[in-house]
């Protein structure tokens, strides 16, 4: 019977000595979360990256989206400007409503009377001179 129980000791004693039952699946649990961690923050990192990288286009896109609305800008105050030019303003007037350059001597300056729909007392206002009426204008 002892070599039964001799047997037996045999077994239970077989085991290394460093690895416990317990022990083995904390340092195997310790060693996966350390992993699963080191996995996370290369993740996050990398992640990150790409972000960075992204909005680094996305503004160089609007940049040149910008420069292209400031040209383009730029072009529609040159074009308005020319538009509202007084010589293309008198060469239409001309053409094509049939209008006349005011000749020296047609116009005279009349001073405001206050009344019923006149505007400010003291103001100047310019009036057509009749064909014989011979007023005070630029001579």
């Amino acid at each position: 019977m002892m070599n039964a129980r001799v047997g037996a000791d045999a077994l239970i004693d077989s085991r290394p000595s460093g690895l416990k039952t317990g022990g083995g699946r904390r340092l195997v649990l310790r060693a996966l979360l350390a992993g699963a961690l080191i996995v996370a923050v290369l993740t996050l990192y990398i992640w990150q990256r790409f972000q960075v990288i992204d909005l680094g286009y996305t503004v160089d896109r609007f940049k040149t989206e910008r420069e292209t609305l400031v040209r383009m800008n730029n072009n529609l105050r040159i074009e308005s400007a020319s538009l509202k030019s007084l010589d293309r303003v008198e060469r239409i007037a001309a053409r094509r409503i049939g209008l006349k350059p005011v000749e020296r001597g047609r116009f005279v300056l009349v001073k405001v009377v206050p009344g019923a729909g006149a505007p400010e007392p003291g103001t100047t206002a310019v009036a057509l001179a009749s064909p014989g009426v011979r007023g005070k204008g630029r001579s």
